[in-house]
């Protein structure tokens, strides 16, 4: 069962990697032209190289796109991750929704019916299967129309994350609607959310259909 959904998901799944971050919080090893993304912290591989594997388990890889700078594009296409043409590169980095936002352009010109993966580019997920197993979930609720995004249970009070407020359960498996989205806090408020018990860090990872995501930013955010 579990890989007959792979088989069924892949005629219509696009992954797209966001990998335009400056890497500040690893300087100095990590700089603007080198971030952290494009370098082996985990394994031997790039971070990026690393992602790209992750996702191509359950997506074809020519329905792989990398999104970054154009700081960073010459060094992207020496990795060989994807192909030219899945290469987006921006002038300058603006923010996740600008780029979530044309790279979803970019997928609807090819399926206008296609479900969307957005990845960060850095992060290490030790257990793979278990991260596909939760991508399945998700995806199931995408295609009813939901803007899906995945929470890490955190395992202390840190700074450097957002957190996600969680709401109504919708389901046993532990999907639940979003009451709302908290900014990275100070550590006062960090240990505040961890002591509630009812916040997640936001992994920056999201699933939905396409136009699911451009009808909402046409909606929320019509000068984007």
């Amino acid at each position: 069962m579990y890989n007959m959904w792979v088989m069924e998901t892949k005629s219509n799944i696009y992954g797209v990697i966001l990998a335009g971050g400056k890497g500040e919080r690893f300087w100095p090893k990590s700089k603007q032209t080198n971030p952290k993304q494009l370098l082996a912290i985990i394994s031997n591989r790039s971070m990026l190289e690393e992602t790209v594997e992750r996702l191509s388990s359950i997506i074809e890889h020519e329905k792989i796109m990398v999104i970054g700078t154009t700081l960073i594009e010459e060094s992207i296409r020496e990795l060989k991750v994807v192909n030219d043409n899945n290469l987006l590169s921006e002038p300058f980095g603006k923010n996740t929704a600008l780029a979530i936002g044309y790279s979803a352009v970019k997928i609807r010109r090819e399926n206008s019916e296609a479900v969307m993966l957005v990845c960060p580019a850095d992060h290490s997920i030790h257990t793979n299967k278990d991260f596909l197993q939760t991508i399945e979930t998700g995806y199931e609720f995408a295609l009813k129309g939901n803007l899906v995004t995945f929470g890490v249970t955190p395992i202390r009070p840190d700074e450097g994350y957002g957190y996600i407020e969680i709401g109504e359960e919708l389901i046993e498996n532990k999907v639940y609607k979003i009451k709302s989205f908290k900014e990275k806090p100070n550590i006062k408020t960090a240990r505040a959310y961890l002591k509630k018990g009812n916040t997640l860090w936001n992994s920056g990872i999201f699933l939905w259909r396409v136009k699911d995501i451009l009808s909402a930013i046409e909606k929320y955010l019509p000068d984007m």
